[in-house]
């Protein structure tokens, strides 16, 4: 039994250590998920943080348009929307185009009416601060092409106004300053479309090139003010791109922190697994002391049983002495009844005294050895074994 013990400890460990190698593993992966996921968090937010910091401190925009938003955002100023580069959205693959067909309109700033607006120019007299183009939403009327046929051209991809998106209450000042300009692929189809429709409107290709109504053409490499919409756009990707991380990394924490109590369980059953072990082991070498024990005192009892002197019954009433001894303290039996003990064919006799005499003890031995070896292996009670009653 002891044995079949240190077998399955054995084997309870192993599985626990199979388990626990799994659940590791999946701990240490998810852990370095994490590093990766820091690392890009790490670097998404350090250029939003970059992206941010021009938009606070409007980079990029002429010095009179600071000026004002700075004001606006003291409470000096109100009624100030902003430029209009901040209340509108392209797709990337349109943010040149529309760029450039907004020229110096991508910070001109919108406010609610005429009054808000010349507060705003009379602070920048007051202060030098240079010039604005000021946008009243009460006065800004939307126009828009009428050409027919427009879609049909070669290369033609929409009319910007349509391409941009904003609050509705913005969509005056973009059809205005956008409802007649034309966005198409490259500047062939912009100049076919300048022929055939008498260059009456402005068109403008993807990569920036302009086709001016009147007929003039404007091109060439983008200047530093084209970059205000792309930024915007940028800064929209990178804060949400910055969530998603943060997000992934919130969940990645929570399975982490799971995993860790996983992998902590299996350790801790490996440990009460291998505490049984050892207590398995030390019984196993208990036994095995008390078997060789009982080899000894079988080996004596046989010894004596085979010779016929008085001695050898003598030394044989010795050792069952021994034995019911040995079956007392290692609790085979739960009293002492070597001096309680009646044989069956001679009850009457005994009954009236209190222990055997010698010859009763040799006949006892010399007609169940079998059974005292019995009980030195099995601790069944003498009495039962013996055929004795008490």
């Amino acid at each position: 039994r002891a044995k079949e013990d240190v077998t399955a400890a054995g084997n309870t460990i192993a599985g626990y250590t199979l388990r626990l190698n799994t659940r590791a593993k999946r701990r240490d992966d998810l852990a370095g998920a994490i590093r990766e996921l820091n690392q890009k968090l790490d670097s998404v937010s350090a250029k939003a943080r970059v992206f941010r910091a021009m938009e606070r401190d409007f980079d990029s925009y002429n010095k009179a348009v600071k000026m004002v938003m700075q004001e606006a955002q003291r409470g000096a100023l109100r009624n100030i929307h902003g430029p209009l580069s901040r209340l509108i959205r392209t797709d990337d693959s349109y943010t040149v185009a529309i760029e450039i067909a907004l020229g110096a309109a991508m910070q001109q700033i919108v406010v609610n009416t005429e009054n808000d607006g010349k507060a705003a120019i009379s602070y920048l007299k007051r202060t030098g601060g240079g010039r604005a183009t000021f946008l009243p939403l009460n006065t800004i009327q939307g126009k828009t092409l009428q050409e027919n046929g427009l879609e049909n051209c070669r290369g033609f991809v929409g009319i910007a106004s349509q391409l941009v998106t904003s609050e509705d209450r913005y969509r005056g000042i973009v059809e205005n300053l956008l409802g007649r300009t034309v966005i198409v692929n490259d500047i062939d189809a912009a100049i076919q479309m300048a022929q055939k429709y008498k260059n009456r409107f402005k068109i403008v290709t993807l990569d920036g090139q302009v086709m001016n109504a009147g007929g003039s053409m404007t091109g060439g490499s983008v200047n530093e003010d084209a970059g205000i919409l792309s930024r915007a756009n940028e800064l929209e990707k990178l804060t949400a791109q910055e969530k998603d991380l943060q997000q992934k990394k919130m969940i990645a924490d929570t399975d982490l922190q799971e995993a860790q109590r996983q992998a902590d369980q299996v350790e801790f059953q490996i440990t009460a697994a291998r505490d049984q072990l050892r207590e398995a082991e030390d019984q196993v070498l208990r036994l095995q002391g008390q078997e060789k024990q009982h080899e000894i005192l079988l080996q004596a009892i046989m010894d004596a049983h085979r010779g016929n002197t008085k001695s050898a019954q003598t030394h044989l009433i010795s050792i069952m002495h021994n034995v019911w001894g040995y079956a007392l303290n290692h609790e085979y039996l739960d009293k002492d009844i070597t001096r309680n003990l009646v044989l069956e064919y001679s009850r009457e006799k005994v009954r009236k005294r209190e222990i055997f005499t010698d010859d009763e003890i040799h006949k006892l031995i010399a007609e169940n050895a079998s059974d005292a070896i019995l009980l030195i292996f099995t601790g069944i009670r003498c009495a039962e074994l013996c055929g004795l009653k008490i």
